[in-house]
């Protein structure tokens, strides 16, 4: 395998309410490298989103974790502070999540979100922000990305929506894309698209990816490796393409 990017070992959650301590993730261990895509599949409530979270350091204040390790190219994220966390997050960790049009802000045009995200990390003006902005959209498939600069959100489609998520989410360059459950809302022609980014990033950048999400034909087409989790824990690995045509575990099958 490549470098590691990614190294979660043993990771548990637990949330805290009025009927005490509930488990959500029970000793689940995940390694990623350069550019590779490891799927992670389950049912609604299996604990993917919350291993997520976790790599993102986005757990709500209830919630108690517990790692062997959770490296980020060899650095612990649970010690990081909150400034280090902050140049961490959308510079070399970004995220892509189920509805597009909740995470852009519908008062601001896609230009200027994209070119906020590059001048809050990067030294350049606005002139050059806006370049790089449409090249970005270029690389997500945009077909008319100067036009598109110009848009609101509300004046572009779903799948419009989510590739400026993704462009948002590129432009400082990651090392490591989480994405939960991006194409959900979308219909099964921007699936596709979705899928040739995502192949893009990993061709030509060395993007490695975590996708999650509950289409086992979306994790296959996309990802080289799959992690299959039940009830919080993981019930089987392996490469992706073996894991769905020789399922071992009883719950494979049943998915």
């Amino acid at each position: 395998m490549s470098p590691s990017v990614l190294n979660v070992e043993k990771l548990s959650i637990a949330y805290g309410g009025k009927r005490g301590w509930q488990s959500a993730v029970n000793g689940v261990s995940l390694l990623i490298g350069q550019g590779e895509a490891l799927g992670l599949v389950g049912e609604s409530g299996s604990g993917k989103s919350s291993v997520a979270m976790a790599i993102l350091r986005y757990l709500p204040g209830n919630a108690r974790i517990a790692a062997s390790a959770l490296e980020f190219q060899g650095r612990e994220i649970s010690s990081l502070s909150g400034e280090e966390l902050r140049g961490l997050r959308g510079d070399r960790i970004a995220a892509v999540y189920q509805h597009p049009g909740a995470a852009l802000s519908p008062a601001m045009t896609i230009g200027r979100q994209i070119g906020e995200t590059i001048m809050r990390h990067r030294p350049v003006r606005r002139e050059e922000a806006r370049w790089r902005s449409a090249e970005l959209l270029k690389r997500v498939r945009v077909a008319n990305p100067e036009r598109v600069l110009d848009l609101y959100p509300h004046e572009l489609s779903g799948g419009m929506q989510q590739r400026a998520n993704i462009a948002i989410a590129i432009a400082l360059d990651p090392a490591l894309l989480v994405l939960d459950e991006p194409t959900t809302a979308l219909d099964a022609s921007v699936q596709s698209e979705v899928i040739a980014i995502l192949d893009d990033l990993r061709r030509e950048h060395k993007t490695s990816i975590l996708l999650i999400s509950h289409d086992i034909n979306l994790i296959r087409r996309s990802c080289d490796r799959v992690a299959v989790m039940q009830s919080g824990a993981v019930v089987e690995t392996g490469g992706a393409e073996d894991v769905f045509k020789n399922p071992a575990h009883a719950y494979t099958k049943a998915l």
